[in-house]
């Protein structure tokens, strides 16, 4: 089947769940800019006051409460997108939630409790969205991250539910692709992003809050990214040259990136702040990052390599530890 150019964006209607923050809302508002028809999926009731924000800058837009988590839910989404608009064209997966602290000590509860919906909602998206864009065709895109191959400490729940997202990412394209079904798949991973994640995630750190680690993106890089993905469908990317340098350490050296993970990776991902809660609310795209934010992905849409070569993986090395030594000193930094 092959990847192939899809409906210009103006002509499309793009579903997205979690658009109430983040690179759900960034995503959002970018499509409606660009003349798609979007409809806004997620759990609080004022996503109906950002789609409202959106028409009244003359896009097009229709909002749903919805949890992911529930099947139920997610296939009402569908069913307001093709009663509003007709049909769906693209389908992101992008609603995601957090748990930080060490993985033998996380309540089981708060791990299944991510699992509903950064797993199963990724399941019940994509099941909904290719049963309904079967006939037409048109693309799914699943929000990973750089979890999805790169395991963080202290993110352990996280990792292991983005690198389950990859999984059946991986093994619904190819079955897709033997059934001659005209859904083309894209898992889109971006690196670490100033989105209120961070600030809503469950905290069990035994001293401090979650941070991003640096260096750390704007949202509106993702939402560029996905986009072009719902017109140029590719098979996988990366979002952020540090993420991809944190991949291929990954992919070609898994010793040396657990060994700089061991070292690195720990004061980088806790602000040392008293335990309380950094509510941020619906309709923001930018988290409390207090570091520089990057508002370019350098390019955005690369997708990741997928021949060894001997200069990339030494070049991986290289930045990876410049990238972990930035990060520890400004982790150090704060803590003065």
């Amino acid at each position: 089947m092959g990847f192939r150019t899809q409906r210009a964006l103006e002509e499309q209607v793009v579903v997205i769940t979690g658009a109430s923050s983040g690179i759900g809302l960034s995503t959002a508002r970018l499509a409606a800019a660009r003349g798609a028809a979007v409809v806004m999926a997620a759990r609080s009731p004022e996503i109906e006051q950002l789609a409202e924000q959106l028409r009244s800058e003359g896009g097009r837009a229709e909002a749903v409460v919805a949890d992911v988590s529930s099947e139920e839910d997610v296939r009402h989404v569908a069913d307001v997108a093709e009663a509003r608009f007709g049909r769906i064209d693209t389908w992101i997966n992008n609603a995601g939630t957090s748990v930080y602290g060490r993985s033998l000590e996380v309540p089981v509860d708060d791990m299944r409790e991510l699992f509903d919906t950064d797993f199963w909602g990724t399941v019940y998206g994509s099941r909904v969205a290719v049963e309904r864009m079967r006939d037409l065709g048109g693309t799914l895109i699943n929000v990973g991250g750089v979890m999805s191959e790169r395991a963080l400490p202290l993110q352990g729940a996280s990792s292991a539910a983005k690198h389950a997202v990859k999984g059946f990412t991986d093994a619904l394209r190819v079955e897709l692709e033997h059934d001659e079904v005209p859904v083309q798949i894209t898992l889109v991973n971006p690196a670490s992003t100033d989105t209120p994640l961070f600030a809503h995630a469950k905290n069990r750190l035994d001293d401090g809050v979650p941070a991003a680690p640096p260096p750390v993106y704007a949202p509106e890089v993702a939402a560029r990214a996905l986009l072009e993905c719902a017109t140029r469908p590719k098979r996988e990317i990366t979002v952020g040259a540090a993420g991809r340098a944190r991949q291929l350490l990954s992919r070609w050296m898994p010793a040396v990136a657990d060994e700089l993970a061991a070292r690195r990776m720990f004061e980088p991902q806790v602000r040392r702040e008293p335990h309380e809660p950094r509510v941020l609310g619906a309709g923001s795209e930018r988290g409390d990052h207090r570091g520089m934010v990057r508002r370019r992905g350098e390019r955005p849409a690369i997708r990741v390599p997928t021949m060894p070569a001997v200069v990339a993986g030494v070049g991986a090395v290289l930045v990876a530890v410049g990238l972990m030594r930035v990060a520890s000193q400004i982790a150090a930094s704060r803590a003065v």
